[in-house]
């Protein structure tokens, strides 16, 4: 897929929510609702809707924007549609440890919708450079895990939250995986797909992102192996052996592993 400058295009402004319009913690899908590329109220989603605007913005492939639109369209929503709100839904598919977003205080049933600018703020601080690249978002990812208000995760959330770090870093990353962070701040916090930012030249496809997944995973072991000071026991893959594909199957299912 060629490159496109999808946020300044005149078939899809930016356009701010209306206070009654309904909005996710996925920050992916909010600048999409905003964009107008699914409803912007936000409201009965199709799996349709969501693969076209997945596949045409972001460059998923269509097996991955099919089992992600499947997975929210069946967990959350009711086998046909699905309102964004829902997928706020505590531990269902959103999970603590959010890069962006703070966990759910108990005893809300859904999460936080809007980014906490603490939170972004040392996401943008975690590295000196202008640019975030895999290692900067796997340290972030071992501070929130360690900080989440439900305790450690389960393998399957926690795989869940190093793939979609995988996402950003091949949606926003380019071939070099290095996120601006002026592009990534807009995201998160607006809902807004910035000016200077284009859609992947290549495709962003499920072998890709296991694989960099995998990477994040083993740089979270090495984090967490040093603060322990003894090597992993399991080799370099400790945390990788919850693999990617299981997870999208279990979304897709209702497993909870």
């Amino acid at each position: 897929m060629s490159s496109n400058s999808t946020s300044t295009s005149t078939s899809h402004p930016f356009i701010v929510p209306n206070p009654s319009d309904l909005r996710s913690p996925c920050p992916a899908l909010n600048a999409l609702a905003n964009h107008g590329y699914i409803n912007r109220d936000g409201r009965n989603i199709t799996v349709h809707a969501l693969v076209e605007a997945m596949h045409e913005v972001y460059s998923l492939t269509k097996p991955l924007a099919y089992l992600l639109a499947l997975a929210g369209v069946l967990l959350c929503g009711d086998g046909r549609t699905v309102d964004l709100h829902r997928l706020a839904k505590h531990n269902v598919i959103e999970h603590d440890a959010s890069l962006s977003r703070q966990d759910t205080q108990p005893p809300n049933v859904y999460a936080p919708i809007c980014a906490d600018p603490i939170l972004v703020s040392k996401l943008m601080r975690v590295s000196q450079n202008d640019f975030l690249v895999l290692s900067d978002l796997a340290v972030t990812r071992v501070i929130r895990e360690s900080e989440a208000l439900g305790g450690p995760l389960n393998p399957l959330r926690a795989e869940v939250g190093r793939a979609e770090s995988a996402l950003i870093l091949q949606v926003f990353g380019g071939e070099r995986l290095e996120v601006d962070k002026s592009v990534l701040c807009v995201w998160l916090v607006d809902g807004r797909l910035p000016e200077s930012w284009q859609s992947p030249r290549g495709t962003v496809g499920i072998r890709t992102t296991v694989s960099v997944g995998r990477r994040i995973a083993d740089v979270m072991d090495s984090i967490r192996n040093r603060e322990r000071g003894r090597p992993s026991p399991l080799g370099p893959y400790h945390l990788t052996l919850f693999p990617l594909s299981r997870v999208l199957r279990s979304l897709m299912f209702g497993l909870t592993s």
